[in-house]
């Protein structure tokens, strides 16, 4: 199984960080994880040029090229991001805008992509309402223009700081459940 974590958390110890290697802790042996850390990553974000409306691929030359081959051939994504102002932070964003060319040649040309499911989690120090809805449907709609169906959602507020996950022992419950569940479901 060819996997795609993608991660965006600028703390190198981040509750994201940490929640998305101990879900992937459980993918199976012979899997192949592929990291896309979008604060390491140099994408730009998307022009609005529509240039990818033509030949389906996207003009702008940066290091999402690489990515746009593994985003299409995996068998599955785990995304995992803190939730900023109700959504991702930017050089996630960024990464799921470049995702316009899968857009165009599945709901403009009618291709069929190969179908994955996808899990999404999120941290946020907020207990706010609503809090994760909006990074929620960006995420459902991201994943479904490039083949991916939103199967799980884990979310947990109050987490502020660095890895202070660690000493949450629901929370890491949570998480080990939902990754059986995911992984085991693919075995």
């Amino acid at each position: 199984m060819k996997v795609l974590a993608v991660v965006a958390t600028p703390r190198k110890r981040g509750n994201s960080r940490i929640l998305v290697e101990r879900f992937l802790s459980y993918a199976s042996a012979n899997s192949f994880v592929f990291l896309f850390d979008a604060y390491k990553e140099a994408v730009s974000p998307c022009r609005g040029c529509n240039a990818c409306f033509n030949s389906g691929e996207c003009v702008v030359k940066d290091n999402m090229q690489r990515w746009y081959p593994l985003i299409e051939e995996v068998d599955a994504l785990v995304v995992s991001h803190p939730v900023y102002f109700y959504g991702p932070p930017a050089p996630l964003k960024a990464f799921i805008d470049r995702c316009q060319p899968f857009w165009f040649r599945r709901f403009v040309k009618g291709e069929n992509l190969k179908t994955k499911d996808a899990v999404l989690i999120n941290v946020a120090a907020s207990m706010a309402d609503n809090l994760f809805v909006p990074s929620y449907y960006i995420a459902k709609v991201w994943l479904n223009s490039i083949g991916a169906k939103l199967v799980s959602h884990l979310a947990f507020g109050g987490l502020e700081r660095e890895g202070e996950v660690l000493s949450l022992k629901e929370i890491l419950r949570r998480v080990d459940e939902g990754a059986r569940e995911f992984f085991g479901a693919k075995a």
